[in-house]
């Protein structure tokens, strides 16, 4: 039996006011002290409180779940089938739901939250020795916004592949300041910033050395330099690869366009032939 979807369905009944926010810890007590299932006692931690909204606001607000588990989630049906059917009375034809799909859904969505979480992840930090698990579900938590949340975005910013696999919550100064060092200049802002910086005489002479056709003495060192930075070859194995037949000092640069169009009018004469 799956605990995760019926405790989600009965969590955000008792953390998400009728208006569709979020209640403050306190309110929260208040409304559970109102249930006669209580019985008038019911506590619970800042902490705990903080983690149980921060689960919710993962299911509600990003794309760990589908538009249908949402809503199923907000109803107020004890099934799939329910829901779908009292959604179905208020939608014209077109738009009516299917209650195997929804199910799916629903499923497809359970199994990507327990990639992160236990089943009953709900409920035990409700349970009798949470302290000492509470910090092992926080991480649960952050490796699963580190995936889905929307502050990731930021990243989208970068130039650069951020892994989502791994989340790290402690760095110390030294590493912090390294890491802006190293991010700084591959921000989209400072890319852009630089490239309409360069000044003119530096363009011109890097589009030379990569549109000549024959380059030698400095400017040949030069645009191994360049061609080593640009596609990660070390300047040892470039001059490896460079034929022996070559003068030393004088190399004649491949068009890349030329090579491929050569290519092509070769295999146009062997279908001639």
């Amino acid at each position: 039996m799956s605990y995760m979807i019926n405790d989600l369905k009965i969590l955000h009944g008792n953390i998400i006011g009728s208006n569709g926010n979020f209640l403050t810890k306190d309110q929260h007590v208040k409304h559970m002290l109102s249930k006669k299932s209580v019985n008038g006692n019911y506590k619970i931690t800042d902490r705990q409180y903080e983690l149980l909204l921060g689960i919710m606001y993962l299911v509600m607000n990003t794309k760990i779940t589908s538009k249908n588990t949402k809503n199923y989630l907000r109803s107020n049906e004890v099934s799939v089938r329910r829901f779908v059917e009292s959604y179905n009375l208020a939608v014209n034809e077109d738009e009516q739901l299917k209650a195997a799909s929804v199910s799916q859904n629903v499923d497809y969505d359970r199994k990507k939250l327990l990639e992160f979480f236990p089943d009953d992840i709900i409920s035990k930090i409700r349970s009798f020795g949470w302290e000492e698990r509470i910090s092992d579900y926080e991480k649960m938590l952050n490796n699963a916004r580190a995936k889905y949340a929307r502050n990731r975005k930021m990243l989208n910013n970068l130039a650069l592949t951020i892994p989502k696999t791994a989340v790290n919550d402690n760095l110390t100064e030294e590493g912090f300041n390294d890491l802006i060092s190293v991010i700084a200049p591959y921000t989209k802002a400072q890319m852009k910033y630089i490239s309409e910086n360069i000044p003119d005489e530096q363009v011109e002479y890097l589009n030379y050395l990569v549109s000549a056709h024959k380059l030698n003495g400095e400017n040949l060192k030069r645009f191994k330099i360049i061609k080593s930075l640009l596609e990660g070859v070390s300047i040892e194995e470039l001059e490896e690869i460079e034929s022996t037949e070559q003068d030393e000092d004088t190399v004649i640069v491949e068009d890349e366009s030329i090579k491929e169009y050569d290519e092509q009018d070769k295999g146009s004469i062997k279908r001639l032939l």
